[in-house]
C-alpha cells in the first residue's frame, strides 16, 4: 500500500483484514466486523471496536474498501480490496 494512512486508518485495515475482510454497518452508525463483541457502554451498547464513517469513506476513496451491500440509500457493507496487499 503506497498511500499514507492515518493511525485509525492503519488500524480499521488491520482489523478488517484479521476479521475476514468485511466490516458491516450497525445500527448508531457503527461500522464494525461481522461477530464483533458488543459491550455495555455509559447509556448504550457498542461494538468493542468500531470506527465512524469518515474513516469508512476516506478507505473507500482511496480505493482500500469495496461496496459489497447497499439496502436503499446506504452502503451497509464493504470488503478490502486488493490494494491493502
Amino acid at each position: 500500500m503506497s498511500v499514507k494512512l492515518s493511525p485509525t486508518q492503519e488500524q480499521a485495515v488491520a482489523v478488517i483484514s484479521a476479521n475476514g475482510g468485511k466490516i458491516e454497518r450497525w445500527a448508531g452508525g457503527f461500522w464494525t466486523t461481522p461477530g464483533m463483541t458488543f459491550v455495555q457502554r455509559t447509556g448504550y451498547r457498542a461494538p468493542d471496536w468500531y470506527v465512524g464513517a469518515p474513516t469508512i469513506a476516506v478507505l473507500s476513496r482511496l480505493g482500500l474498501l469495496r461496496k459489497t451491500k447497499v439496502v436503499g440509500p446506504l452502503a451497509v457493507e464493504f470488503e478490502l480490496t486488493e490494494k491493502t496487499s
